[in-house]
């Protein structure tokens, strides 16, 4: 520290929770007292449960490294994040992840951060072992280290109770051993090895493996803040005197790491004692001619308030400002300064002299932002003028919009060659002490500033753009016949706003002006109105309807060749729209089954309006047995709930008809008991008469008997045949436009639900005549810890339905649209926009969905479908449905296996024509604009993966994949490449089974990325999906088995 000899530093004394005082004593320091409460050595642990087991195996895991010192160990409650009773090794290490986070965002301090969590995985022989993870990070350090316990396998009636009773590991270990609470005590691991080895010993074996890098620092790179004996120096290093009734330390004890300490500590005071800390810690390791000390000197004065900067008018600082590698290093040291600004406003209150604004204050991060980029361009004329050139702001609010703030900023990171030199004068000047005033007219200043030359510029761009974009809608739609005009205002982003099309004849759009838009619009506010380039246009919105388009295709010249017939084949991994078969009586025996699994079957559907436990635990026996026999091939299973249901009585006369005729009188009563005839019948619904009223319209029989509602009555309602027909007993009703007063999931549906869907392990729930989001979010909670891993997929079959739709969809994790109950409820001339309306939304927002009801009806008793059963599936597949469904074709039908074959090969010949490329730009395009131009990093990758593939005309992209969540991202961009998805999970590799595009195969772990990608492309050339020279896209995360962080993609080559 040459040249501070004789510099007085001061510093304010420390908060009474810092660590450097016990619990009892007094929030005062007296110069006394602070002498020997700072000669203490004293190692804080806190841990991420009030489990006395995990505290004590922190204990035992840290106390062999800090002999000497007293350590004191205490836990806090925290929320792991993930079900109590983790399932696989990634759930449980992220688990112990979270806690460790929800730790350190708590108030308490420690010098080391400790969270364990234990969990259990299967084997690939079905064995279920237990493991736990152990994660620390250490006190002004991101980084964390992890480790984990060895494993050993849970006893067979261990593993059933928590497979088939959903119990934990440590209430299932109770129930068998006849133990209370084992897992706060020996846990399961003291109770196999006659308390041998308990759980605290077991768990602090992971702990000391987890603190190899805090004591071996310099293999791992982490800063010197980081390294094990700075902790110590915290707590001894400094040594205190008195010195006019305040704490003085000296140079010396700064840089054995007292004060950089401090530095990172939000609760210290940013002082000159703390920023002379740092720079002498920097110079003593860098040398004294450093950039890198010019740097963090620069980002440390940002962190003064400006009261305080009078300080560095002191000759041992002057001096080091006086030296020419200052002068030298000052536009690296800019660039440097800036980014550490940006981690150093996290840190400390905003200063005091700030601003006087209660708004600003009130957001620390905003005024350290606005104060810091001032302070930063205040260091050259040339940066400030290039802010006045570059960069106006719409008001001169000094709170301008930060953005306008922030651009220039990353300019001067990234381009710091674009600053003038810099004098010693400047840097001096940047010490002194600013008023609020100053700050204010600088920011004023810059928010009246406004390049006028530019704008004009923009605006002549604008208008070009425009004519060339209008120039495009002719070409592209003058068959329409329709009148249109570009809006220059949105003409840079390439936006196109059409009037009314004459062309479609709407009379009540005439006076309308129409967006083409992928995304719902807005009725009112100009900013406020959804957009979308002029090619993705395909359809017309009247005010606040949405434009859902179908894929773009592309079709050979050669006619010839749609007249060749294709073999019976069996199924191929090219094929990207899934099959769902329903099961029943035609295809019960595995035979049937296995043949169904080659044509395609994707998804067995258990239909739960009929049948019970027995027949249908009896089918899922069967699909696995049929497995079996393919393997590699993958089959989830849906259960359809019944749902809520109104129904006509019994009859008089059992099992007899009753005959209506067009124009007469029958009466519905609610006594349900009632035996009825040609004049009254009971309905099953007890509130039928206060949900209808005079004019409303009621169906029966699937529709085949209309009626129109005459008079409400107290438990009857009065109504008027509107067709001949003739009904029998218990025939179904629907209510159009009726919301029913029934509950979605009924006794009946929690019972299947909860005593055969769970514990049969089924990997979908349908819920039937889903009205609202609520429906959905209490069906998940009915599902609870034991049903995490079942995904719900909502059945829109109503009005209400539809009209909460945006509210179901965020909800779900899929849609089906059942358009048969639908199709009454709605006008059937609707159904098919209703069906891409739904459609197009479940795409945007990147879930699957089901196209159901009816698809191949006539191959109940034909071999071959009609024409127009032929031509809905083909465009099912063009609107971009993840999956379509048969329902009796193969329940009942005569022909169950034909009828998976064809509509394999309706769909396979659908895909074939779709033009992707288009089809991609189209979705990013609208995604794009939903998200205000940003993407996350997982979706950014995706979707640039999709992109690289069109580019490089890649055959197969593979996605490395813990919960699924990149595969699904990926297949929300629809490329034209099958997605190969890797997982350990077998219940994500069956939930993937509903997604368009995907090919998933089970692999064991994703320890060494690069290997399991190598024999994943071994797999890929035995399926036929690549070939040896072909290039391929892959995307996995930097981390390896961390779910959420894909981050990486790259292009490989098959070898």
């Amino acid at each position: 520290l040459t040249g501070y000899e004789g510099c007085t530093i001061w510093l304010a004394p420390p908060p009474d929770d810092c660590g450097l005082l016990d619990d009892d004593e007094e929030d005062d320091i007296t110069p006394s007292k602070a002498s020997s409460t700072m000669s203490k050595e004293v190692v804080r642990v806190l841990v991420a449960s009030t489990n006395p087991v995990k505290i004590e195996a922190a204990r035992r895991g840290i106390e062999p490294f800090i002999k000497g010192r007293e350590l004191v160990v205490s836990g806090e409650a925290t929320d792991s994040g993930v079900a109590d009773q983790p399932y696989g090794d990634a759930e449980t290490l992220r688990g112990a992840r979270n806690r460790l986070a929800a730790l350190c965002r708590g108030t308490k301090q420690a010098d080391f951060y400790a969270a364990f969590e234990g969990g259990v995985f299967k084997t690939e022989d079905g064995r279920l072992h237990v493991a736990a993870w152990v994660c620390v990070s250490m006190h002004g350090d991101d980084y964390v280290s992890e480790a984990r316990t060895a494993t050993f396998q849970v006893p067979p009636a261990v593993q059933k109770l928590m497979e088939v009773e959903g119990l934990e590991l440590g209430h299932a270990d109770d129930k068998i051993f006849g133990r209370v609470e084992s897992g706060r005590s020996e846990g399961t691991v003291g109770i196999l090895t006659a308390g041998r080895l308990c759980r605290d010993g077991y768990y602090a074996h992971a702990m000391e493996l987890a603190m190899i890098p805090f004591i071996n620092a310099n293999l791992w790179g982490l800063s010197a803040s980081s390294k094990f004996y700075i902790m110590s120096a915290v707590h001894k290093g400094k040594k205190a005197v008195q010195a006019n009734g305040q704490l003085r330390f000296s140079a010396k004890h700064m840089v054995t790491g007292a004060l950089v300490e401090a530095c990172v500590d939000p609760r210290w005071d940013f002082t000159v004692a703390a920023v002379l800390g740092r720079l002498a810690a920097a110079r003593e390791k860098d040398g004294p001619e450093s950039p890198k000390l010019a740097s963090i000197y620069m980002a440390m004065l940002q962190l003064v308030p400006p009261s305080s900067r009078s300080v560095f008018s002191c000759e041992a600082v002057q001096r080091e400002l006086s030296k020419e590698w200052y002068y030298n290093n000052m536009r690296e040291c800019i660039k440097t300064s800036a980014t550490k600004l940006t981690s150093a406003w996290k840190l400390g209150p905003v200063p005091s002299n700030t601003t006087n604004d209660k708004s600003l204050r009130t957001t620390p991060a905003a005024a350290r932002l606005v104060i810091g980029v001032a302070d930063l361009l205040w260091l050259s004329d040339a940066a400030e003028q290039y802010l006045y050139d570059e960069y106006g702001a719409d008001t001169g609010d000094y709170r301008m919009n930060l953005k306008k703030i922030v651009d220039p900023l990353k300019h001067l990171v990234e381009n710091p060659e674009s600053v003038y030199p810099i004098t010693r004068e400047k840097i001096i000047n940047v010490a002194g002490d600013r008023s609020d005033a100053k700050t204010r007219v600088f920011l004023q200043e810059v928010g009246s500033s406004v390049d006028t030359r530019k704008r004009e510029r923009e605006h002549e761009e604008t208008i070009r753009e425009a004519k060339q974009l209008r120039a495009a809608l002719d070409a592209r739609y003058n068959h329409i016949g329709g009148e249109h005009d570009v809006c220059p205002s949105c003409g840079v982003a390439g936006r196109i706003r059409f009037r009314f099309l004459e062309g479609y004849g709407q009379s009540d759009c005439r006076k309308n002006e129409v967006w083409g838009a992928s995304t719902e619009m807005h009725a009112t506010g100009p900013r406020k109105e959804a957009n979308m380039s002029t090619h993705g246009y395909t359809g017309r919105f009247i005010k606040d309807h949405c434009v859902y388009g179908q894929a773009s295709i592309v079709l050979s010249d050669d006619m010839a060749a749609l007249s060749k017939w294709s073999s019976n084949a069996s199924d191929t991994f090219s094929r990207k729209t899934k099959l769902i078969c329903t099961m029943g009586p035609s295809c019960w025996d595995v035979d049937t089954l296995v043949k169904m699994i080659d044509q395609g079957m994707n998804v067995a559907r258990l239909n739960f309006s009929h049948g019970d436990f027995e027949a249908h635990g009896a089918t899922v026996q069967r699909i696995r047995e049929a497995l079996k026999q393919r393997p590699g091939k993958h089959v989830a299973i849906l259960l359809d709930t019944k749902g809520p249901e109104i129904r006509t009585g019994f009859f008089k006369e059992e099992g007899g008809k009753v005959k209506l005729e067009a124009g007469q009188e029958l009466v519905l009563t609610t006594d349900y008991d009632y035996k009825g005839d040609s004049t009254k019948i009971a309905c099953s619904y007890a509130k039928l008469p206060q949900s209808v009223k005079p004019g409303s319209t009621i169906l029966m029989a699937d529709g085949t008997v209309s009626l129109e509602v005459i008079e409400c009555l107290e438990d009857s309602v009065r109504t008027r045949v509107m067709n001949n027909a003739t009904i029998g007993e218990r025939k179904n009703m629907n209510l159009p436009g009726v919301r029913v007063d029934l509950p979605c999931i009924s006794e009946k549906d929690k019972n299947d639900i909860l005593n055969f869907g769970i514990p049969q392990g089924v990997n979908f729930i349908a819920a039937s005549f889903v009205q609202d989001g609520d429906d959905v979010r209490g069906l998940r909670k009915l599902l609870g810890p034991r049903g995490r891993h079942i995904k719900i997929i909502s059945k829109i079959e109503n009005e209400s339905g539809m009209k909460h739709f945006d509210d179901i969809l965020a909800a779900s994790d899929g849609i089906m649209i059942a358009r048969g109950d639908l199709g009454m409820e709605i006008p059937p001339e609707k159904v098919f926009l209703a069906q891409k309306m739904m459609t197009g939304r479940c795409n945007l927002m990147g879930k699957p969905v089901i196209t159901a009801t009816q698809m191949l009806e006539s191959m109940v008793t034909n071999p071959r479908p009609t024409r127009a059963e032929a031509s809905d599936v083909a465009n099912a597949v063009l609107d971009g449905t993840d999956a379509v469904m048969l329902s009796g074709e193969s329940a009942g039908g005569a022909f169950p296996v034909q009828a998976v074959s064809i509509m394999r090969r309706i769909c396979e010949e659908a895909e074939s024509c779709i033009d992707y490329d288009t089809l991609f730009q189209r979705i990013r395009e609208t995604v794009m604009n939903q998200n205000d131009g940003g993407l996350a990093i997982p979706e950014a990758v995706c979707s640039s993966a999709v992109k690289a593939c069109i580019e490089c005309n890649a055959t197969l992209i593979v996605a490395l994949t813990e919960t699924g969540a990149t595969a699904k991202l990926l297949s929300k961009y629809r490329p034209s490449p099958p997605i190969l998805a890797l997982s350990a999970s077998e219940s994500t590799i069956k939930h993937l089974q509903l997604y368009r595009g995907i090919v998933a195969l089970q692999v064991p772990s994703f320890q060494g990325t690069d290997h399991v990608i190598r024999n994943a492309l071994e797999h890929a050339k035995q399926m036929g999906l690549c070939s040896v020279g072909d290039k391929i896209v892959a995307v996995h995360g930097v981390k390896e088995e961390v779910s959420g962080s894909s981050n990486l993609m790259k292009v490989l080559e098959v070898d």
